[in-house]
């Protein structure tokens, strides 16, 4: 069977099972937003003994205005057209669509309407509610109205899928709420690659590169966009400023990196360390140099947000301090894995003082980090979770079954 997947970000969990289904014997093609600035996974193309695997970065003609909100709305609707190209070119029998913005997701679901192809949605969060949420700030009349606007165009493009695989089950609160029958959508948890994130030690070539061998390192790696706060960061800084020997890492771009970088001059913060983001390969060196690892997420996004670096940390063999609420899918990995701590975000001295403690804590670190490898190894079993997206996506579509949008699979 010829599978398109199209994931915008170039994300390590849907590379990972674009090149797991190629292994099952079928013709997969990966679409990934070259242009984009953020931290890919391995876009290596590899031999398949089975079937076949291709990767293809689509470009945009001019620089990517990603933190332009508006420009870049622009440029995501011009998008489409090199989208669609490759689209046709390749032919699809079916179509997985990732992470991707509205504009660009919707005209791909309208074409593969239009052809007759079944469309998968693999829905990564709910990007109308960040949407909302960030204008409505900005804009507080016309930002609530302009907000709703994309919230129901989410919700027209959910509803015209043929198929919804979410990575949350709470997400199906809000599809529930969209009025999308319950036999026409399904979840399955995300995972991370675990056999490329391999476990390091602490005194590595990337961690000696930035003399951080023999320092205790707080280290967050990612995007920080509209569900993130990085004033943590230099709220840890400055907390940990008298202490000589420990190191708060940021490695990320964009506004939020130069923010940091302003913090660090005015405040004299010589142990801020803000990286632009490092090569995939580097990612697993990256990990081991940390004694901690951080993820972050408002409290306005914990309903329909998942962040998935908590699971590659996990695969890192690390604890993990998380500054979000315990209500969050993530949070509730965390809990279950014994991996790490959780902290509500808006309890700064809590942060603060707990994180300290963590830090003092070194047994407790080696035992979340053991904790968190076993969980890894116990749930992403990337065969298993290969042959369970494989039935998720071309089972809805068995026996001419596709809600009378797409066609029927040939398998």
């Amino acid at each position: 069977m010829k599978i398109l997947v199209h994931d915008y970000s170039g994300h390590p969990p849907q590379i990972r099972v674009s090149r797991e289904l190629s292994r099952l014997g079928h013709e997969v093609l990966y679409l990934y937003a070259k242009m984009n600035q953020t931290p890919n996974g391995n876009l290596t193309e590899e031999k398949s003994q089975q079937g076949s695997f291709h990767i293809t970065g689509i470009e945009s003609k001019t620089a990517f205005q990603k933190h332009h909100y508006f420009r870049r709305q622009f440029q995501e609707i011009l998008y489409s057209k090199p989208l669609l190209k490759a689209v046709r070119e390749f032919g699809p029998d079916l179509a997985v669509c990732s992470d991707t913005p509205l504009f660009p997701l919707n005209t791909l679901r309208g074409y593969c309407a239009s052809a007759h192809i079944p469309f998968v949605l693999w829905m990564m969060d709910i990007r109308s509610f960040s949407i909302r949420n960030w204008i409505s700030k900005r804009l507080p009349i016309l930002g609530s109205l302009i907000g709703t606007g994309f919230v129901k165009f989410e919700e027209y493009i959910a509803r015209r899928s043929d198929y919804i695989i979410s990575i949350s089950d709470d997400f199906c609160k809000t599809l529930a709420q969209w009025r999308i029958p319950p036999d026409q959508h399904d979840v399955l948890p995300l995972w991370a690659p675990l056999d490329e994130i391999p476990v390091r030690p602490k005194d590595n070539v990337w961690s000696r590169r930035y003399r951080l061998s023999h320092t205790t390192n707080i280290i967050y790696a990612g995007t920080l966009g509209l569900s993130h706060s990085a004033s943590h960061f230099v709220e840890m800084a400055k907390h940990f400023a008298r202490r000589s020997n420990v190191r708060i890492v940021v490695i990320t771009e964009g506004p939020n990196a130069s923010y940091l970088m302003n913090e660090k001059n005015v405040h004299h913060l010589e142990n801020l360390i803000i990286l632009k983001y490092q090569p995939y390969h580097v990612l697993p060196d990256v990990f081991g140099s940390a004694d901690v690892l951080l993820a972050v997420l408002n409290d306005e996004a914990a309903a329909h947000s998942a962040p998935g670096k908590v699971l590659s940390h996990l695969c890192a063999g690390k604890p993990q301090f998380a500054i979000m609420p315990r209500r969050n899918s993530m949070a509730r990995v965390i809990l279950e894995s014994d991996s790490g701590i959780i902290v509500d975000p808006v309890d700064v001295d809590g942060i603060l003082s707990t994180l300290e403690r963590l830090v003092d804590a070194p047994e407790t670190r080696m035992k979340m980090g053991r904790k968190a490898r076993m969980y890894a190894e116990r749930k992403f079993d990337i065969e298993r979770i290969g042959k369970d997206f494989e039935a998720l996506v071309t089972q809805p579509f068995a026996g001419g079954g596709s809600n009378g949008r797409g066609r029927a699979l040939q398998t």
